[in-house]
């Protein structure tokens, strides 16, 4: 299903909550409005649905209308007749809501034998679990573009990607190399650029004057065409940092060190797009064991040391 991102970002969270009253969401918005590529110009009619808005309004028994593949109204009851040639789904037993919009995800990883291997149970791993649309969060490039154009073009099955292109200020020595490097990649097909990982060094947690600078110049000529810089602060002050550079797009949560209350407010007064979470706390999985048991994001047992650590 079809709506802004603004929206559906704005809404993910009631939407998740929602979740567990739609326990047919994933086989329902698969099998009733099939993958993103084939809804692009699709015209439709699903009658009988329940159907999750994603503003906290639940219809028991609606109906959906889509035209040129885009939603063009959502109604109580009967549907009116559907102009003839019109595909109807009767969905009874079915439930509809908004398509999931995974805001970060490492998608390709390695890209050797990425397309022979992996990318078509990837991009179906996400269409069954409701993701309608997914950001890169940095993935080989331009690998991901050639993804998006596989999708698009119907040979892969998947939900619509959002590209990204690799921002290593390394590379470079000066902002005009940097900005014109961004502005090749967007030519390419990057629609996000990062993520940077602010600092690169995690210690110490404040980048210096030159990083800064880097970070500064990329989130400008991001914006010149539209395209966000996700950031990656490793601390609160890194943080705090990168709001005052210009970032709009905060992804992961600081390795270490505690937000405090007027500094969240900053981040909210911002405007600033926010994947994860503000402060430092959230247990982590699979990532130093393989057991399902949490830890903190240096390994250390979670909450065990949260005491120690505040």
């Amino acid at each position: 299903m079809q709506t802004t991102s603004s929206t559906l970002a704005n809404n993910i969270k009631k939407a998740n909550r929602l979740a567990k009253l739609a326990s047919l969401f994933a086989v329902g918005a698969f099998a009733i409005l099939g993958t993103a590529q084939q809804s692009q110009a699709q015209n439709l009619v699903i009658t009988n649905a329940r159907i999750i808005v994603g503003n906290g309004q639940v219809i028991e028994r609606g109906g959906i209308v889509v035209r040129d593949g885009r939603i063009a109204s959502v109604v109580s009851g009967d549907v009116a007749a559907a102009p003839a040639g019109t595909q109807t789904i009767d969905a009874s037993g079915f439930t509809v809501m908004p398509g999931f919009i995974d805001n970060h995800r490492h998608i390709v990883g390695r890209a050797e034998g990425f397309f022979p291997d992996r990318a078509s149970k990837a991009m179906m791993e996400l269409l069954e679990s409701g993701v309608t649309t997914v950001q890169s969060g940095g993935d080989a490039f331009p690998t991901i573009v050639q993804l998006k154009q596989k999708v698009e073009s119907g040979e892969i099955k998947g939900p619509r990607i959002i590209t990204s292109g690799p921002l290593n200020f390394k590379k470079y020595q000066t902002t005009d190399e940097l900005r014109a490097a961004i502005d090749e990649e967007i030519k390419q097909g990057a629609e996000s650029l990062g993520e940077i990982h602010y600092p690169e060094a995690t210690f110490p947690a404040v980048a210096d004057e030159k990083e800064t600078a880097f970070l500064k110049a990329a989130i400008e000529e991001g914006k010149k065409f539209g395209v966000p810089v996700q950031v990656h602060a490793v601390s609160p002050p890194a943080m705090m940092a990168a709001l005052r550079a210009g970032a709009t797009e905060l992804i992961h949560t600081p390795h270490f060190g505690w937000v405090k209350d007027e500094e969240a407010q900053a981040v909210k007064n911002a405007g600033a797009l926010v994947s994860s979470c503000t402060g430092f706390g959230a247990p982590v999985f699979n990532v130093f064991n393989h057991d399902n048991k949490p830890t903190f994001r240096d390994g250390k047992p979670w909450p065990a040391e949260i005491g120690r650590a505040h």
